[in-house]
């Protein structure tokens, strides 16, 4: 039997948002082609299901900005909720840092900040 390092297998990276605050250094919002301002619960819905099927360990919201899309605590909140064991990072230019702790508690495992130019 094929043992896996789970810590091998990247993130999936769910981009919830192309929204932004500035021009960052890198970017997580290359190659979006989508017209839609913000994801869909559809397809959120569609994320965590492959995750869950696939048993990934981990998650990275991404975006533009993620702390700018509408809904975003409820978006870690289901992760969290359908997804218990999942390692739920975010990227953000901390912007929202406050609001993000404050409404997500200990459900974000990892916060990775791109720092604005």
């Amino acid at each position: 039997m094929l043992s896996t390092n789970l810590s091998l297998i990247p993130p999936l990276r769910i981009i919830v948002t192309k929204e932004c605050n500035g021009i960052c250094a890198f970017c997580h919002n290359e190659g979006n082609t989508s017209n839609e301002k913000f994801i869909s619960q559809d397809t959120i819905n569609q994320c965590i299901l492959a995750a869950s099927e696939l048993k990934l360990p981990r998650i990275a919201l991404t975006g533009g900005e993620p702390t700018l899309h509408a809904n975003i605590y409820n978006i870690i909140n289901q992760i969290k909720t359908q997804l218990p064991y999942i390692e739920l990072g975010i990227t953000t230019t901390g912007i929202n840092i406050e609001r993000l702790i404050e409404m997500s508690g200990s459900e974000v495992d990892k916060i990775m900040f791109l720092f604005p130019l």
